[in-house]
């Protein structure tokens, strides 16, 4: 990126920076949601948890939960990638794809950042990221309980949020602000989360984005001398956008818009589903934080309008008509959460080798059951099963069996 921060303007060069970064990735293939929820994500991320609003007692900062879901190829790297290579040009704080849960800590405490709240001579400490993960299945591990209690914890800002290091002595993180900007299969959207998980605490918090094919066909894409230009306009804007610190104000407009519309979505849930009743009971609280992130798109005045609030329910609405479908591909079956744990293990290394597969499982099913789980994987195209060597004895080796990625994995 050639600007440099110190050459930001005082005045934006856009209307409306979603708006024109829909523009910008239109002669790409991700679907239109995919990037809409990138560009949320890349104003939250730069709003941090300097900007909030007050929600009575309660303050609602602007970080979001955001997971793309769909078969492989739909595009949801490539949508990923374009914002995070904006949030790296502003040198926000971005940890690592490939990154422990104790490392995380260690990132987000390093990280610790000072602004000026309102126009009062006030300095808010805070440490905000923004994790991006292409690979959440990976990312959060197998039924990683800790560290989806964490992410719950997180999600909510707290002043102040405590935790123990193996010393057992208790550090704690002051201000926390944590963005999660995630990617995953049908297959694989359960993986990771425990089945008390689902509904519960930590999936209510995400905003599932799901599609199940790619936007449109772009043999060749071109980068044009317009599309260089509009680049560096959204780049000034967002830097702009992170200068933004202070408190959003409800105009009397919204507020009045707002008390109709609360109690109506929520005596008549728009999905009806048990996997979704947690989702549902938060869902006010994330249509404040998207009327932040879309006020934030059109002007610096930070007063919540009803265009705001209209805004951010429709994009919540047109999402919300594919959230059933995120947790449809996942079976109920015995074998389905050994047969997931696989999977997090192949993407991991790509390939291993059937003793590494039996060490893997051998606490969970049988081997008659685990021969089932590589029978059926096989068949689906999901794994790929060589031997090594076609001497009879050394194919009775199950470490010259090497179990790889399928075409519908990879």
């Amino acid at each position: 990126m050639d600007i440099e921060l110190q050459a930001i303007g005082e005045e934006r060069r856009l209307p409306d920076w979603i708006s024109a970064y829909m523009e910008y990735t239109e002669e790409t293939e991700p679907p239109m949601l995919y990037h809409k929820w990138t560009g949320v994500v890349c104003i939250s991320a730069c709003l941090q948890r300097k900007c909030l609003v007050d929600y009575g007692d309660i303050p609602v900062y602007p970080n979001m939960y955001v997971v793309l879901v769909g078969p492989s190829a739909t595009g949801k790297g490539i949508a990923m990638t374009f914002g995070q290579r904006l949030l790296q040009a502003l040198a926000l704080p971005i940890p690592g794809e490939s990154i422990t849960k104790e490392k995380l800590i260690q990132f987000m405490s390093k990280h610790c950042q000072c602004n000026d709240i309102d126009d009062q001579n006030f300095r808010h400490t805070h440490h905000s990221m923004t994790i991006f993960s292409k690979e959440l299945a990976v990312f959060l591990g197998w039924e990683n309980k800790d560290l989806m209690t964490w992410l719950t914890d997180w999600y909510d800002c707290d002043d102040n949020w405590s935790y123990q290091i193996k010393t057992g002595e208790s550090n704690t993180v002051q201000g926390t602000f944590v963005n999660l900007f995630g990617a995953t299969t049908p297959a694989l959207v359960r993986t990771a989360l425990p089945p008390d998980a689902i509904g519960g605490g930590f999936t209510s918090r995400i905003i599932f984005v799901y599609e199940d094919r790619k936007r449109k066909l772009v043999p060749f894409p071109i980068r044009t001398e317009s599309m260089i230009k509009l680049r560096e306009d959204l780049f000034h804007d967002l830097a702009r956008i992170k200068m933004l610190a202070g408190r959003f104000k409800a105009t009397d407009e919204f507020l009045a818009k707002f008390r109709i519309w609360y109690p109506e979505q929520h005596n008549d849930p728009p999905i009806k589903s048990q996997d979704f009743d947690g989702y549902n009971g938060r869902r006010h609280i994330h249509a404040i934080k998207l009327s932040m992130i879309v006020n934030a798109s059109r002007c610096e005045r930070m007063e919540l309008e009803v265009e705001d609030l209209d805004r951010a329910v429709s994009i919540i609405k047109a999402t919300e008509k594919n959230m059933l479908k995120v947790f449809q591909a996942a079976g109920e079956s015995v074998l389905a959460s050994p047969m997931s744990k696989l999977k997090i293990e192949l993407i991991r290394k790509k390939e291993i080798n059937l003793q590494d597969a039996y060490v893997l499982l051998h606490k969970d099913v049988d081997s008659r059951q685990i021969e089932s789980i590589l029978t059926s994987m096989q068949k689906a195209g999901l794994i790929t099963i060589t031997h090594v060597s076609k001497e009879p004895k050394a194919m009775a080796d199950p470490r010259n069996t090497v179990i790889k990625l399928g075409q519908q994995l990879i």
